[in-house]
C-alpha cells in the first residue's frame, strides 16, 4: 500500500494505519496491533516512490465479504491463510530481467507466489510477485523458519546481503 505522510501524522507507522482506515474503515472495529518494526526501506523500480511496509495483526475474525471498504480506493480485499500460503507448490521463482533503470537487478532470482482460489471480494488476483513477494517472502520466513526459506538468489556483485 502507498501512502502520503501528512502533517497530523507523528510517524510512517501511524501514516500507514491512517491510510488502511481510509481506505477499508471496516477494519477499525477489529483492533489491528501495528507491530513495532519497519521493513528495511525499498522503492518501486522506477525509484518514484518510497516504500514502508508494516506488519499488523487482527485482534477479531474478519468476514471479508461483510467488512467496509473505499471501492474508490481498494478494487479487491483478499485474505490469505499461512496454512495455504506456506506450501511449497504456491511459490516460484522468477528470474528478474530488465532494461529498465533497475537492470542493475538483472539476475536476480526472486519469489513468486501462486494465490489463486484465496478468498476475495471481487476478481481474484493469481500471483503476488515484486517488492510485495520480497516483503511476504521476508516475513514468512521470520514467522515459520522451519517452513520457508528465503527465496532469493543474487549475482556475485550483490554478495552483501546474507539470505541463509
Amino acid at each position: 500500500m502507498f501512502w502520503n505522510v501528512e502533517k497530523s501524522d507523528s510517524s510512517n507507522k501511524l501514516a500507514a494505519l491512517r491510510e488502511t482506515f481510509e481506505e477499508i474503515p471496516g477494519l477499525r472495529d477489529h483492533g489491528i496491533d501495528v507491530l513495532d518494526y519497519e521493513y528495511p526501506f525499498g522503492s518501486e523500480e522506477f525509484y518514484r516512490y518510497d516504500i514502508r511496509a508494516y506488519l499488523a495483526e487482527l485482534q477479531t475474525e474478519i468476514n471479508i465479504h461483510e467488512l467496509e471498504f473505499s471501492r474508490s480506493e481498494v478494487s479487491n480485499l483478499q485474505f490469505l491463510d499461512f496454512d495455504t500460503i506456506l506450501k511449497p507448490e504456491r511459490v516460484k521463482q522468477y528470474v528478474y530481467k530488465s532494461e529498465k533503470p533497475a537492470g542493475s537487478m538483472n539476475g536476480i532470482s526472486v519469489p513468486v507466489y501462486d494465490i489463486s482460489g484465496t478468498e476475495s471480494t471481487g476478481e481474484s488476483v493469481n500471483s503476488i510477485f515484486g517488492w510485495q513477494a520480497l516483503k511476504m517472502n521476508f516475513t514468512l520466513h521470520n514467522l515459520f523458519p522451519e517452513r520457508h526459506n528465503l527465496q532469493m538468489s543474487m549475482t556475485d556483485d550483490m554478495r552483501w546481503l546474507s539470505y541463509k
